[in-house]
């Protein structure tokens, strides 16, 4: 293998590395902070907490389904599933900190773990 694969070669195992590290600290920092954006964010209680957890669920089942379907069909690679997932997961996690209003949020933590869940089982 030349020099020049080699360097190829660690600078996608570089890129992997930081970006499932990113998705997963994110990921992570929603448990412990759900609560917190179920009461303060959008308004809710417990109830609502709830709901948060289940949107981010659905999304992630839906994310490792998509990611199964789109594999099985050949018309994307691994590589570029995740990098989609990063950028929905990151997305949907801004969006969903921006809005205030539940109706809003639950859809937006649901793209979150539609992310979230592409991005791991692709990593």
């Amino acid at each position: 293998m030349s020099r020049a694969a080699w360097g190829f070669v660690i600078a996608a195992v570089w890129f992997f590395l930081i970006g499932f590290s990113v998705a997963m600290l994110g990921g992570a920092a929603v448990i412990p902070l759900g609560p917190l954006y179920a009461e303060r964010v959008l308004g809710g209680n417990a109830s609502t907490y709830g709901l948060v957890q289940f949107a981010m669920g659905f999304g992630a089942a839906a994310g490792v389904g998509g990611v199964m379907l789109w594999t099985r069909r050949g018309t994307h690679s691994s590589a570029h599933l995740f990098t989609l997932g990063l950028l929905v997961c990151g997305a949907g996690l801004f969006a969903a900190a921006s809005v205030h209003t539940p109706a809003l949020g639950y859809p937006l933590i649901a793209l979150f773990g539609m992310g979230a869940g592409a991005t791991y089982v692709t990593g």
